[in-house]
């Protein structure tokens, strides 16, 4: 016998559907077997099922979302909504979805800026979207499961998961490349501004006048001149590292060299030429030898 409600098939002397609960109308104490059904029934069961929303399965939305992100099951618990003819809860389906894009852009983008020390940076982050996921469940998604099996008890025609599983896992590998280039260049930066922040400039330094036991006794211009003790030092000093540090301080690509500098470091190295201890000088030779910019 079948339900006129639903279409299902029930025994026989069956007085209440077995699917929908529904009194089964036309009961027949004498029938021997199961009734065939008519092309009135067939019409009824083509109707209800015409009735019957398309949804995809609240359950499976949520596990998926432990893979492809809650904003996954948030897209498509909201389109269930709205399937159902519930535009409050799309709507508060809706605002999950935005929330959830809005939180995951802040744990890759932000927390750089929050925590400097990488095992946090590590750490909080996953613990932060755990957390999420689970508040996500009790409070939103859990609430459309609970109703499709107590008002709809679990009725309703499925949806194919093909083309939402294939577009959802295209748009995360693409937008999780995108947001960890950028977030590791955040980093990266963020680093390498701490490392510079902690690093003295040269100015800052104390530098050591008696920087290299002299090896030699020569003086600039090779001029015959009366040295103190203490610069006679000084030019050994420079002279044992770069013995061509006159023949260099006399080149118009040195003054160049000095002039290409940010404001800053051209002050420096115009004040270390002029009045700079051995180690001061030693050092800007070096640079320019190596052509550093700073």
């Amino acid at each position: 016998m079948f339900c006129s409600q639903c279409g299902q098939s029930n025994i026989e002397n069956a007085k209440f559907c077995s699917n929908c609960g529904s009194k089964l109308e036309n009961f027949d104490e004498s029938q021997g077997a199961f009734r065939q059904p008519t092309k009135n029934d067939n019409e009824l069961l083509t109707e209800h099922k015409k009735k019957q929303p398309r949804l995809w399965n609240p359950n499976a939305a949520i596990n998926w979302s432990l893979l492809l992100t809650p904003v996954f099951g948030s897209y498509l618990q909201m389109k269930n909504w709205q399937e159902i003819g519930s535009t409050t809860e799309a709507n508060n389906a809706k605002y999950w979805l935005v929330g959830t894009i809005i939180f995951i852009l802040f744990l890759n983008l932000g927390t750089p800026f929050i925590w400097d020390d990488p095992y946090q940076l590590q750490t909080y982050p996953k613990s932060l979207g755990i957390l999420y996921i689970i508040v996500w469940y009790f409070a939103f998604a859990k609430s459309q499961s609970d109703f499709v099996k107590k008002h709809m008890h679990n009725n309703y025609q499925k949806k194919s998961w093909g083309i939402p599983l294939i577009i959802a896992s295209i748009i995360l590998i693409f937008s999780f490349t995108i947001l960890m280039a950028i977030s590791s260049t955040i980093v990266d930066a963020k680093y390498k501004n701490s490392v510079l922040d902690n690093q003295k400039k040269p100015w800052e330094q104390n530098w050591d006048y008696s920087n290299k036991t002299p090896t030699q006794t020569q003086v600039p211009d090779g001029q015959n001149q009366t040295l103190s003790p203490e610069e006679q030092l000084h030019y050994n000093s420079i002279l044992a590292a770069h013995p061509d540090a006159h023949e260099i301080a006399k080149q118009i690509e040195f003054e160049n060299w000095i002039n290409s500098h940010s404001p800053e470091w051209q002050k420096y190295y115009d004040d270390v030429a002029d009045s700079g201890t051995a180690d001061q000088v030693i050092q800007m030779m070096s640079d320019y030898k190596e052509n550093i910019i700073h």
